[in-house]
Order: structure tokens, then sequence, then C-alpha cells
């Protein structure tokens, strides 16, 4: 590969979100405009930044990997959005609060509980944070060799930088851009390889080849349905997703997104599955990068600079959406210390500043395997809040019981700690499922036991 072209294009790219950044930073007045937009995004604009936290490095490089357990975790996103549009969106926006965290304390009066929920979703962000930080680092070190050194860590810097300038708005307008450019070269990608495959994926001469890969995965039913139940719930309870509800405009804005993105993102689903299929039928199974092995394989010169400039472009999209908003529930957490509206923007700039680099920092010390890292990190904050956010939505106010959704949060932590320390086989592989059967029965044990009116 031209990898003077690749940093050269990758270059001129970083130049115009710092520039786009500091525009956007002018008219910055508290901290609500850093994080939310002013509550005043679009429909174009909630769908496209939804598809963006979601097209990153997990779905096209960690499918790659591993193709089925990558499509389950996919279509366990895709899922989410679709609960999201019946109903779920409209509730997150009408709540008019700024983190999943500020549902507890609207809902079940308990800043207690909402500081519960919101450290766990940090603990989360800064997981799948880090596997961002793992594909990124993976797709530079592949194409730059030794210049990786500085590359990844100097482009992981630019990206925090324009983040912290411009906040959610330099961020939607660069997911606007990112996800444009995602859909345009694999789209072009994928339909290339169709037309010069000798074998059509989609004959009945391919199902040996799927059911070989299938068996290399290994999966269980248990996993499968592990794998798509934690990424389904964690999409209708995440702070990265609900805080482009609480950034719409209106309650109707937040549903019709959640439904588009779902299906946008249900018809992109292929075209990761099909690249990772291909790449292990190639034989590129065992290597360091298999979807930049069969990238290279299928085209050279600009296409392939083009390609790789696209996977960067996706996961670029969901690190700075994950980056404002693990400081957006930082700021949450300490807003009683915030006052006077330079010192809280300068405060929350320096959150996401402190956020960037403890991550880079942090992604020389992990697993370098990002699906297991990504649904790990998924799993303790599903376990844990979905039961009580998910009865904050659907039941009236005065009918919630806050030590109901305190033994609901206790239930679903002392099952996931469980799950993790049981050897047995049956307890390990049904650990998320019955942590989270503990999280519903202790919330109707406590709103059973709760004192009535």
């Amino acid at each position: 590969m031209n990898t003077g072209l690749f940093i050269g294009i990758m270059g001129a790219l970083s130049a115009f979100y710092l520039v786009l950044g500091w525009k956007v930073s002018k008219n910055m007045k508290s901290h609500t405009d850093l994080f939310l937009a002013g509550r005043n995004l679009g429909l174009f604009s909630v769908t496209a930044t939804l598809l963006a936290t979601q097209i990153g490095g997990g779905m096209f490089i960690g499918t790659a990997q591993d193709p089925f357990r990558g499509i389950l975790y996919v279509i366990g996103l895709v899922l989410g959005f679709l609960i999201l549009g019946l109903g779920v969106a409209e509730r997150f926006r009408a709540f008019n609060v700024e983190t999943v965290g500020g549902i507890f304390a609207k809902q079940y009066n308990s800043p207690s509980l909402r500081t519960v929920c919101e450290v766990l979703s940090v603990v989360t962000l800064c997981g799948i944070l880090l596997s961002q930080a793992l594909a990124t680092e993976s797709i530079i070190s592949t194409f730059t060799g030794p210049n990786s050194t500085y590359l990844f860590p100097g482009l992981w810097m630019v990206i925090v930088v324009y983040t912290l300038m411009g906040g959610l708005k330099a961020v939607v307008i660069t997911d606007l851009i990112q996800v444009g450019i995602i859909m345009a070269v694999f789209i072009g990608l994928f339909a290339y390889s169709l037309w010069v495959s000798p074998v059509s994926f989609f004959s009945s001469a391919m199902l040996p080849n799927l059911k070989s890969v299938f068996g290399q995965a290994r999966l269980g039913t248990p996993e499968i349905l592990r794998i798509a139940f934690v990424s389904t719930l964690y999409s209708v309870i995440t702070q990265d997703i609900a805080q482009r509800f609480f950034a719409s405009k209106t309650k109707s804005i937040a549903r019709k997104a959640a439904l588009y993105a779902g299906i946008i993102l249900f018809a992109l689903t292929i075209i990761p599955f099909y690249f990772g299929i291909q790449a292990h039928i190639q034989g590129f199974a065992q290597a360091s990068s298999p979807l930049f092995s069969i990238l290279e394989k299928l085209v050279s010169g600009l296409p392939l600079v083009l390609a790789i400039c696209a996977l960067m472009a996706a996961i670029t999209s969901t690190i700075d959406s994950l980056l404002c908003t693990v400081a957006a529930i930082i700021c949450s957490l300490s807003g009683n210390y915030l006052r006077g509206i330079k010192q809280e923007i300068r405060i929350s700039q320096f959150i996401i500043l402190l956020c960037g680099v403890s991550i880079l920092v942090g992604s020389y010390y992990v697993p370098k395997q990002i699906i297991s890292v990504m649904i790990d990190s998924y799993e303790i904050s599903v376990v844990c809040l979905v039961v009580p956010i998910l009865f904050a939505c659907f039941k009236k106010k005065e009918a919630l019981s806050s030590f109901a959704a305190l033994l609901s949060v206790i239930g679903g932590f002392g099952g996931f700690l469980y799950s993790k320390i049981c050897t047995s086989c049956f307890i390990g592989n049904w650990g998320t499922f019955i942590a989270v059967g503990l999280s519903l029965a202790g919330y109707l044990i406590g709103d059973y036991l709760r004192p009535k009116k």
C-alpha cells in the first residue's frame, strides 16, 4: 500500500476536523451546547450520528476476525434500535435529561442510584473505547509499520482535540461526513468483490464454506443467545446512543431516527460478514488483520488506500462519540462543582482530554480481541441497569420505587459477579441471563415490599 498517500489523506482529514472543531467552539456557551448540541438535532443528523456510533472497529474489523460472533453482535444492535424506535427513544427524549443516570434521579428521585448508573456507564464505555483504540492501532500498525509508533497516538490525540473543542455538534458534523465515506467505499468494494468472485456468495455452493467457518467458531446456543441478547439490551440503555435522543429537537425525531438507523444498519450488516467469511475461506483467518489481508488481495493502489481511510473514518466516528459521552457522564457526576459558564466549559473540555489520554495509555495493556472486549464491557451495564430503566420508561412515576430499583441493580451485579467466579459450565454459559433474571426478581421483590400509600 502507498503509505505516504494514506498518511497524506488522513493528515488532510485530521486538519479539517481540527478546523471544524475550532469553528464550532466559537458558538459554545454552556456544557449543554458541548454535550447535547443545544438539543437542536434534526432527523437526518440524529439518524447519521446513531449509525456512526455503531459502524466502528467492532462492526468491521471485529467481524472479519470472527464473522459469526460479529454478525450476532450487529444483529443485536439492530434489534435494539427497533426496540428504541417502538417507544423507548421517545420516552428518553421526553425525560429532558442529559444522561441515562438522570432518568434515575428524575423518575426514582434517587441521586444515589443516578451515581451508581453513571459509574457503571463510565466503566462500560471506557471498555468500548479501548476496543476502538485497539482497532485503530491495528489498522495503523498494519499499513504504516514502524511509523505507527507516533501515527497512532498522533491521530488519537487529533480526535480528542477536535472533540473537546467542538463537542457533540462537531461530532455530528464529522459523523455525517464519515458515514458518507464509509457507505460509499464499502458498498463499492462489496459490489466489486461479488462481481469478480468465481463463486457467488449467495449460491448453494457457498454453504459448505459457511458451515466450515461456523464450525471453527465453536458457538453453542448459550453463547449465541448471550452475544445477541447483551448487544440488544445494551443498545437500548447505553448513554452514547441515548445522548442522541436527548439532543433531538422532538420526541418524534428520536423515534423515527432509531427506526431508520436500525433498518440501514441491518442492510449494512452483510458487508462486514461477507468480508469476514471471505477472509476465512481464503486462508487469512490467522492473519493479524484478516480484513486488511482480504482487502489487499481484492484491490491495490488508490482503492486500497481509500478502503483503509474509510475504516479509519468508521472507527473515528465511534471514538469521538464515546469520548463526548464519557465526558458528559463524568461532568454529570461532578455537576455541583461546575459553576459559571466559562469554568463549566473548560472543566468539561479538560475531562474529555483526560479521558482520551487515559484510554490511549490503557490500550497498550489490554488483550487485542475486539469483539470480546466489547461484549464483556457491555455486560455489566446490561445486567445491572436494563430492568430499572425499562420500568422507568413504561411505568408511571408515582408507581415507581427507588427501593425496587436498588434491589434490581444489586441483584444484577451479584449475578454478574457470580457468573464470572463460578466455574460451572452451565452457569458460565447462561450467566448473563441469570444475572438479568436476578435483576428482574430484585425489582419485583422490592416493588412488592415497598410501603404502600
